[in-house]
């Protein structure tokens, strides 16, 4: 299965919330074995929250934004094993942040304090990071594949005049 580069988890939400981080909810579907490999990124709904998945590894980098802005918890994973990078990212609505990045199969980031969920795992891979993601989200990659996604586009021009609308 073609994994996706870039998993993030957002409790709480909905598609319909997305827009806040300029996120924009397409008419195209794709099943899970071809959205998370594309070049835009893609998103279901899930029993807690929402899951995007996408074909870079971008996104995952904007987790505290996105529990700052949601108010939520939010689960990031980052696998780029061309380059051997692999990284793990859980941010609390009231700031606590776990962070833990492997690269190069020698260096290692860790901050905050460590997870239960990483138990058992000495260092991050590309199995051990969807492992510990699966344990925090109950996201499993039968899941993602198996699941059909709602293609996202980024914000445009007239989205921003729209919302500017409803301000007013």
């Amino acid at each position: 299965m073609n994994m996706p580069r870039g998993l993030v988890k957002i409790d709480g939400i909905g598609l319909a919330d997305l827009p806040r981080i300029g996120l924009y909810a397409m008419d195209i579907t794709a099943p899970g074995s071809e959205a998370g490999a594309g070049d835009e990124p893609a998103a279901r709904e899930t029993a807690g929250g929402v899951l995007i998945v996408h074909g870079h590894s971008d996104l995952t980098e904007t987790d505290e934004s996105i529990a700052r802005t949601f108010g939520t918890r939010v689960v990031a994973v980052g696998l780029s094993s061309n380059a051997d990078i692999y990284t793990l990212s859980v941010s609390d609505a009231d700031g606590r942040r776990r962070h833990l990045v492997d690269a190069l199969e020698e260096s290692s980031l860790n901050t905050g304090e460590p997870l239960p969920e990483e138990e058992g795992f000495d260092r991050l891979t590309e199995e051990s990071a969807l492992a510990i993601f699966e344990r925090l989200t109950g996201i499993s990659r039968d899941d993602i594949a198996t699941s059909e996604f709602t293609i996202l586009r980024p914000a445009q021009e007239h989205d921003l005049v729209e919302a500017s609308d409803y301000d007013a």
